[in-house]
């Protein structure tokens, strides 16, 4: 996606510089994250998740303990994933804006497309026992300016001179470690949540 989004093609041909590119694609980002992070935390409400009591922070936390477990491969969880990512034709069809934009839109919700790390399930999961659509845009849109992330700092490594394969090559080398992150950053939120409850 950062290469689709920030990679030379998308830039001389469209017009559209680097910056272009990534504000187009958070503002697609937020405009797929926002509302579905607040009808997720609506449908929450609806189904009267606050009857749970503290039961809530119970279940998430186990749950965050076996999926911190399965990010450092010590148990296998299930992870359910949509094999599609967005559409490539787009970027033949469309303005590289347009394009920014529209990946933006489909990864926001997170749903429709491939989903890296399990810690996203444990944000719906997280969202939905809260009830709060409030919340859930928060949590959400959070999530998005996380997906930015990278393009923003694709975007500054080519700005300084480097070049979009090494940047690439770069985040190869470090996935393996980031799996390692979330998988110890997830283990002690669930710590967290369950000496909140005891």
């Amino acid at each position: 996606m950062v290469g689709t989004l920030t990679g030379p093609t998308a830039v001389v041909h469209g017009g559209t510089s680097l910056w272009q590119q990534t504000g187009f694609h958070l503002l697609g980002l937020l405009t797929g994250a926002l509302p579905t992070g607040a009808a997720l935390g609506a449908l929450g409400a609806l189904l009267g998740v606050a009857r749970l009591g503290p039961a809530r922070a119970a279940l998430w936390a186990l749950l965050t303990a076996a999926y911190g477990l399965h990010e450092l491969a010590l148990v296998r969880m299930p992870h359910p994933q949509r094999s599609r990512q967005v559409p490539h034709h787009w970027r033949r069809r469309y303005a590289p804006r347009r394009v920014a934009f529209a990946y933006g839109l489909l990864l926001g919700p997170g749903f429709l497309v491939f989903v890296r790390s399990t810690a996203y399930y444990l944000a719906v999961l997280g969202v939905v026992l809260s009830g709060s659509p409030g919340l859930g845009a928060l949590v959400f849109g959070l999530i998005a300016l996380g997906r930015s992330a990278p393009l923003v700092a694709s975007t500054v490594f080519q700005q300084g001179g480097g070049v979009l394969p090494q940047f690439l090559e770069g985040t190869v080398r470090a996935d393996p470690w980031a799996r390692l992150v979330s998988g110890w950053v997830l283990l002690a939120l669930a710590g967290a949540a369950l000496a909140a409850v005891l």
